[in-house]
């Protein structure tokens, strides 16, 4: 979604999308936050982590259109 509101071009998206699978799928670690598994386990670092990327994304689109902070603030603050 990042990569989309930065306005990407698509073999990057698909690049963005495609590197977070290994991370997301490792199990060398399993409580301290981010993989698939701690969040399985109760850590919520991982939805935090995907909000703090949808705010960097909304706040470069609001940049660029000079329209829309609102919504990088309303992102963050969630």
């Amino acid at each position: 979604m990042m990569g989309r509101l930065f306005k990407a071009p698509r073999p990057i998206r698909t690049a963005l999308s495609i590197a977070t699978l290994p991370f997301l799928f490792d199990a060398s670690f399993t409580i301290d936050g981010g993989n698939l598994f701690s969040t399985m386990a109760g850590v919520r670092l991982l939805a935090l982590t995907r909000a703090g990327a949808l705010t960097i994304g909304l706040f470069a689109r609001g940049v660029r259109t000079g329209r829309g902070y609102w919504l990088a603030a309303v992102s963050l603050t969630v």
